[in-house]
């Protein structure tokens, strides 16, 4: 009788609404994916289902158990994050793409990113390491600490080069410093030596890709009536943000799109596919996706109040900011008030390596709401 109980109080606990939320994403993402390639690219449709599905496993497997049973492990995590990232310089098995040695090959199937595995696995392991140091981060040594730690998994993310996927992991850090205490002191010298520093960043730290995108971006913002500027150096996003327009409020109807469905739109099926969904279902389809992710991210939130313990807290905040910015570049981006780099919009854009990563950090996120407290 008490196993029924327990088993009953799990299922009560089980998050519903982010389960829905996440195939309604993913469906509403093979709609847009089907558009995109003129459903003529049956092979990345596959994928993107079978990566779902593989996420999909990861969510039954960790719903078999408590993941404080993960915490002890931590050591051995930070080794394999270790690992999965010196596979990306194996020749063999190596695969750049768009300048960047960040996948390998998956027995010739598709290619995986191994950052992205990475991610939920830095979530797991930087929580434990912070779970300890709860409000003791007061002095700047507790935080040279605290930011050395990871610096390993950073630098092996930046030099691929992966600019975009080190500032996710930034991002993560930061969300998850903030709520173990980070004092506020330290949170505006951090960000003033930051700008200080920015100009030695600029000049000797990014690639050649990266300063033009920065470029690009930077000549919108002090030159926007400048009609030659706007289409000779950031021609990729003004496409983007026409098609948007373009869709007006109902959009123009699904593959009726004239950017999408001409191949005006840059890499329509993954980075914008967003501006897809602006053209083809208007402002009514973007605000459903919008919607959709803050339904999914308040949840998020809302779990980590209710955790039974701080380590599953830190583990929501950092799936939590993880999201965020990737929803926020993503989008941004597509409309031009963000510079472009190569993130997806999770669950939604195409990407086999990026759909196993956001189900496995659902995952945990689900863990989390199952073990959580009793009100």
């Amino acid at each position: 009788m008490k196993s029924k109980t327990g088993a009953t109080d799990k299922l009560k606990n089980f998050e519903f609404t982010i389960f829905f939320t996440v195939i309604g994403l993913f469906l509403l993402g093979i709609v847009l994916l089907m558009s995109a390639t003129h459903l003529n690219d049956l092979k990345r449709i596959i994928i993107q289902f079978a990566t779902f599905l593989i996420g999909f496993g990861f969510l039954a497997a960790t719903s078999l158990f408590d993941y404080m049973r993960i915490k002890k492990y931590h050591r051995y995590i930070y080794g394999l994050c270790i690992f999965l990232l010196l596979l990306v310089w194996i020749p063999g098995i190596r695969r750049p793409q768009f300048g960047a040695y960040s996948w390998v090959s998956m027995f010739g199937v598709f290619n995986l990113q191994t950052s992205e595995i990475v991610k939920p696995l830095f979530i797991l392991l930087y929580a434990a390491y912070l779970e300890d140091k709860k409000g003791r981060i007061s002095e700047m040594g507790d935080l040279v600490k605290a930011l050395l730690f990871p610096v390993p998994i950073l630098l092996l993310i930046f030099i691929q080069p992966d600019l975009g996927g080190t500032i996710v992991f930034l991002c993560i850090m930061f969300g998850m410093l903030f709520v173990a205490g980070l004092d506020i002191k330290l949170i505006l010298l951090g960000f003033t030596s930051f700008i200080l520093s920015f100009p030695l960043i600029y000049k000797f730290a990014l690639k050649p890709h990266q300063v033009k995108r920065l470029n690009d971006y930077v000549n919108i913002l002090l030159n926007p009536s400048d009609l030659s500027t706007l289409y000779t150096e950031n021609l990729q996003v003004i496409q983007s943000i026409t098609a948007i327009g373009s869709g007006g409020v109902f959009g123009k109807g699904w593959m009726k799109g004239t950017y999408s469905q001409y191949g005006f739109i840059p890499v329509a099926s993954s980075d914008f596919l967003f501006s897809v969904a602006g053209e083809e279902f208007g402002f009514i389809g973007m605000s459903i996706i919008l919607l959709l992710f803050f339904i999914f991210l308040i949840r998020i939130l809302r779990i980590a109040v209710l955790s039974k313990d701080f380590y599953g807290t830190l583990i929501c905040i950092g799936s939590f900011s993880m999201f965020f910015y990737q929803v926020v570049q993503n989008i941004g981006m597509t409309i031009g008030i963000i510079p472009v780099t190569g993130l997806t919009l999770p669950f939604v854009s195409y990407g086999g390596s990026s759909m196993i990563s956001a189900m496995m950090t659902v995952s945990l996120v689900l863990n989390v709401s199952k073990n959580r407290k009793q009100f």
